[in-house]
């Protein structure tokens, strides 16, 4: 709503402003706050005033209203709507309305809530800035409540008049408003604390009126404190006195303690005034404060002491009171009593005292110091509530003083005073270790010889007295060390020769208090001492080793230092003869400062340092073994020492002790000493159950700055990973090494990434490993590399786990640590490709290994196959290894996932992008592995039998490995058509006789392999073909069963394995069409003619698997031959004419 809308009675924004009009629309006049209603508490009226200017915006009307309510919320909600009124109303609006703010003010302004205050001067100030000059009529009204306002109780109010005079005064304006109004507020606010201003008895439910006198008076009492320190009329200062010398006032030093406190600060100002001590002495405010001095309120006892103390500065004090019946009857009172207000009220004493005794006569005086000393310890309490701190520091300043004042007036009684003194001393020094305090302790502890220094210098008293301390001191061990201590925590003087060399060898004295105290000896006074005890021996002797070990050492120390200075042997009065002795002598020796060179000789025997080191090994003390580490500079022999002990603890040392060889001296031993340490750090690691990363951070960065070789301890990371047993596996393993080596610099990335000829090499050695398990698996046999990998013989005790765990550890640390390098790290990724690619094959991951392939996989998943990007480079970088010649079994399985999960599209297009660099074999290998290859390709010759082996092979292979997506019986069909009468001679036979006959293996094996996939498509097959595949099963089993014992080559068990697994799914089949009439026939020939021989056979290679003679079928045939039992009739077992070598009812039940 527009500010033109918002007229008189138009409000529609509240229910307080629908209120108002409906009221006026009815014909209700509306009554509101006049300036009549609230003459009771302001000083004037206005004027001539005009009924019209009543009438105003109704919601204003009613928030001033608001603002006379008994509820303080309500007040509250008023100002608050004011506040967002006068930014809303019309300047007519404001004007009238400000006239009736104005009466309010006053009130609101000393309203019993900090938030009503500080809310109204807000909003006068908004009335100002509004206003300008149509408002200056009436800040005579409302400005010295806001100046008073000024010294508030809480800072709130404060700032924010302060706050609101600044922005409405500026340039100036804001001292000329202070000065011009001062003489205005000083007469409220001494009509507040005379209490007679009329709004002390206006007050609201939640303040009765003494708490509202408590309130406004000392908000007065601080304005006045702060007016006599400006320039003050004479009018002023006098209306001050004349308060002051009213009975009114009487009321303020009998109030609460925060109208007494002030009271008392005001009378410490007033006193500076022109007639201001007259002023003060006439009221009754100097009884007040004597009274208040033991007033357990700190400010009120504070404020009063000041007063005393500068009414006995002035000389004035005994113009008020009686020296003796008052002021030294309350002093000593006060002095006995050690209450808590001693903490307040302690700095007065002395001054006080001084007066007094100045007026005092010798004889009384010296009274009056006895009874004041007595006084001091009257009923004293010496636990830990006694106002200790103020104690202390008020009996050593009365002390002193006491001592000049004899001095200067009676000193033929010096030597008596003296002792009375001294024995006080000596108590209060006894009793201050209670208190727990060890400030007070040294003070009183230096009290005597402070006082020597000041008065006695060299004289007989001073040597008499300290003679009875020091005997004091001696007498009363054990309870004295902490005075002792406290007189020697800075130096040693000579004059306390005597009575260290005494406590060298008394009992009671420990070996703490023993080392304190000779530390701080100079050479002088060493001298001395050694001139009247054997100091190593004295030193020897008080060594405890049952107590404070730390203590002990520092003796020890002690004594080596002094041997060495007086040029003694240390092995008189200290025997090293097992490792926890040569052990504390190193500790010790290591304490030496510059004493070190000059103790040298004392560990020239390497033992020496050997025990040591025993010690901290077998206890594994890190803090002991770090000491050695510090000092093994000192010692010529360390590093022979160091090996001898790893040596003979076999190298098993706690990882801390090794790191901080490595820490502290690993750039001064050799490097093959430090390789060794690094090798048995981070092998630690592994060994340690889930080790922190802060902690390998830590001892990584030592290493760096130790100057270790991080190709070592890559190479051990390395080492770790490969190492792994199957029994051993655990991921965890992985996950410190990978953790270690992202803590490397990233200069060692190079040390784990793999390159290009790593990789070939890597790949050609698990094609040699894992060459059977992957022909099984993978349509690969038209690849060249076949034929060389064909006749090699199984090995059936390699593991893939050293590989998978190289695999997931080289793909976390490239994931971590070279994030943005990924294209430096090609080789690394085919290489986790190929390893993840083999572990998918059944035959080559164990169940052990499971649960690592399936790591691997996830993290390839996560990596690799979510990045498009990435799987291209691999692609990439595979082509580069093919056309630099290194095809191999691995990379074609690689090839092959990327290009499952790569769009043919995008595999074609990277292919073209790189055929310039590939020679015919190796376009070839990627027509292969891509599925790149052209079915309707045409063979050169299909009359020579090599190259349509070669021909068939290639075709067949490329057929099965699309199973999926083609009908295999139209290159059945063109094979009996086209290759069967070439080949018919070589096909389902296997042979060995020569070299050639392997590429009759690979055919033959291929051969097999689609005609498994055809079985599938048993229906569709004509007669010949049923007859072709019944024919190819039947001559391969008896073939591969002629070379049984003879031949246990890849080829012989690829052969066996595709002849079996021709089996298995033929029978398969015969079983799933059981009930199709149409194959009845071809299941009665299988039956008669076919089935009893292949029976006959897998019977027998199968029980072979259970004889004694060691088992060389590789797992692959192994699961054929298992698979193949499930086709195997009871009948055909129980009647089968087997070899006399199986004993079948044995070999059934193994």
């Amino acid at each position: 709503m527009s500010k033109h809308q918002r007229r008189k009675g138009n409000a529609q924004a509240a229910s307080s402003a629908h209120a108002a009009e409906l009221l006026t629309s009815s014909g209700h006049t509306l009554q509101i706050v006049t300036f009549g209603d609230c003459e009771p508490f302001t000083s004037t009226s206005l004027e001539n005033r005009d009924a019209d200017e009543d009438l105003f915006d109704a919601e204003i009307q009613i928030a001033l209203r608001k603002t006379t309510k008994r509820d303080s919320q309500t007040r509250e909600k008023g100002l608050k709507e004011l506040r967002r009124l006068i930014d809303e109303v019309t300047f007519d609006d404001i004007r009238k309305s400000f006239k009736h703010f104005v009466t309010l003010f006053p009130r609101l302004a000393l309203d019993t809530t900090a938030t009503v205050r500080s809310n109204v001067v807000h909003v006068l100030g908004q009335y100002i800035k509004k206003l300008r000059k149509n408002c200056e009529q009436y800040l005579k009204k409302v400005l010295p409540y806001v100046i008073l306002m000024m010294h508030d109780s809480y800072s709130q109010v404060i700032n924010e008049s302060k706050n609101m005079l600044v922005d409405c005064f500026p340039n100036g304006k804001y001292d000329i408003i202070i000065e011009m109004f001062k003489e205005q507020v000083c007469g409220i606010a001494l009509k507040f604390i005379s209490g007679k201003h009329p709004l002390l008895i206006r007050f609201e439910g939640e303040e009765i009126e003494e708490e509202r006198f408590v309130r406004l008076a000392s908000q007065s009492l601080q304005y006045l404190h702060w007016v006599c320190a400006q320039t003050l009329s004479e009018e002023q200062r006098n209306r001050i006195f004349e308060f002051l010398s009213s009975p009114a006032h009487k009321r303020l030093v009998s109030s609460s303690a925060q109208v007494v406190s002030a009271t008392m600060i005001l009378a410490n100002r007033v006193r500076t005034l022109p007639n201001g001590w007259e002023a003060i002495l006439r009221s009754a405010i100097p009884n007040a404060a004597l009274s208040h001095l033991d007033n357990t309120d700190r400010s009120v006892g504070r404020a009063s002491a000041v007063l005393i103390i500068e009414m006995t500065k002035a000389n004035l004090l005994f113009r008020v009171f009686d020296i003796d019946n008052v002021v030294v009857r309350r002093v000593l009172s006060l002095i006995s009593r050690k209450k808590n207000f001693w903490n307040h009220i302690s700095t007065m004493f002395v001054p006080v005292i001084k007066a007094v005794l100045e007026k005092k006569t010798v004889a009384e005086g010296r009274e009056l110091l006895e009874r004041i000393l007595n006084a001091f310890f009257d009923g004293m309490p010496w636990n830990l509530s006694f106002p200790s701190v103020a104690w202390v520091n008020t009996f050593a300043e009365f002390t002193e003083f006491g001592i000049w004042w004899v001095i200067n007036r009676c000193e033929n009684d010096l030597d008596d005073v003296m002792d009375e003194f001294i024995e006080k001393i000596w108590i209060a020094t006894k009793y201050t270790p209670k208190w727990n305090d060890k400030s007070l302790v040294k003070k009183m502890a230096h009290l005597p010889e402070r006082i020597f220094s000041k008065w006695f210098q060299n004289s007989q008293t001073a040597y008499r007295l300290r003679c009875e301390i020091q005997k004091r001191l001696l007498d009363e061990l054990p309870s004295t060390e902490p005075i002792i201590e406290e007189i020697f925590c800075d130096k040693v003087e000579p004059v306390w020769s005597n009575f260290i060399a005494e406590l060298l060898e008394h009992t009671h004295a420990s070996q703490k208090l023993v080392y304190n105290v000779m530390e701080k000896c100079n050479d002088d006074i060493l001298k001395h001492i050694s001139s009247r005890v054997d100091l190593c021996q004295a030193i020897s002797n008080k060594i405890d080793w049952n107590d404070v070990e730390d203590t002990a050492l520092l003796m020890l120390m002690l004594l080596m230092k002094f041997a060495a200075k007086f040029d003694k042997q240390i092995t008189e009065f200290y025997k090293v003869n097992d490792e926890l002795t040569s052990m504390r002598f190193l500790i010790a020796f290591a304490l030496l400062d510059k004493e070190r060179c000059s103790a040298a000789h004392f560990i020239d025997n390497d033992l020496l340092l050997i025990r040591a080191m025993r010690f901290c090994v077998h206890q594994a003390d890190l803090k002991c073994w770090d000491i050695l580490m510090d000092i093994a500079a000192s010692f010529p022999y360390f590093e022979t020492a160091l090996q001898q002990v790893l040596e003979e603890n076999r190298y098993q040392i706690d990882q801390q002790l090794l790191t901080a060889v490595l820490n502290k001296r690993g750039r001064e031993i050799s490097e093959h000493l430090r390789s060794k340490l690094v090798d048995l750090i981070v092998g630690q690691f592994f060994d340690t159950e889930e080790p922190s990363s802060e902690v390998i951070n830590e001892t990584v960065k030592m290493m760096v700055s130790s100057s270790v070789d991080m190709k070592s301890v890559a190479q051990t990371i390395t080492n770790k990973i490969k190492s792994t047993s199957l029994l051993q596996f655990d991921c965890s393993g992985i996950e410190i090494a990978t953790a270690i080596a992202t803590s490397l610099p990233s200069s060692s990335a190079t040390y784990f990434i793999i390159n290009s000829t790593d990789l070939a090499n890597k790949l050609s050695v698990l094609d040699r490993k894992y060459a059977l398990e992957i022909m099984d698996a993978q349509e690969c046999l038209a690849l060249p590399m076949v034929k060389s990998l064909f006749s090699g013989n199984v090995d059936n005790n390699s593991t893939l786990l050293p590989h998978l765990s190289y695999a997931v550890f080289i793909i976390s640390y490239l994931d971590i640590a070279l994030e943005k390098h990924v294209d430096y790290c090609m080789a690394s990724f085919v290489y986790a490709v190929a390893i993840s690619s083999l572990a998918s094959i059944n035959t080559i991951c164990s169940e052990c290994l499971i649960d690592i392939r399936t790591s691997l996989n996830n993290l390839i998943n996560k990596l690799i196959l979510a990045n498009e990007q990435l799987m291209e480079g691999i692609l990439s970088e595979c082509i580069s290894l093919i056309a630099n010649g290194n095809e191999s079994l691995c990379l074609f399985l690689t090839l092959r996932f990327i290009a499952n999960n790569l769009c043919a599209e995008k595999v074609e297009a990277l292919f073209r992008a790189s055929v310039k660099k590939l020679n015919p074999s190796g376009i070839a290998f990627c027509f292969r592995t891509l599925y790149l290859q052209d079915v309707e390709e045409v063979c050169d010759d299909y009359y020579d039998p090599p190259v349509a082996m070669k021909y068939w092979t290639d075709r067949f292979e490329m057929t099965s490995s699309l199973k999926d997506l083609v009908n295999p019986l139209q290159l059945f069909t063109q094979f009996m058509v086209e290759g069967r009468s070439t080949l018919e001679e070589y096909i389902f036979t296997y042979s060995c006789e020569m070299e050639e006959d392997e590429e009759r293996n690979i055919f033959n094996c291929a051969l097999l392999r689609f005609l498994t996939n055809c079985c599938l498509y048993l229906r569709q097959m004509d007669n010949s073909m049923r007859d072709f595949l019944c024919c190819a099963l039947i001559t391969s089993l008896e073939s591969a069963n002629t070379f049984c014992e003879q031949s246990k080559s890849r080829s012989y068990l690829l052969f066996v394995s595709m002849s079996v697994r021709l089996f298995n799914k033929c029978a398969y089949m015969i079983d799933s069409t059981k009930d199709d009439i149409e194959l009845a026939p071809f299941r009665q020939d299988w039956s008669d003619f076919f089935y009893p021989t292949a029976q006959n056979i897998l019977l027998t290679w199968f029980l072979g698997l259970t004889s004694d003679k060691e088992n060389s079928y590789s797992i692959t045939v192994q699961n054929a031959l298992c698979l193949s039992i499930n086709y195997i009739t009871e009948e055909f077992i129980q009647t089968a004419s087997l070899s006399p070598v199986f004993d079948v009812e044995l070999d059934l039940l193994k």
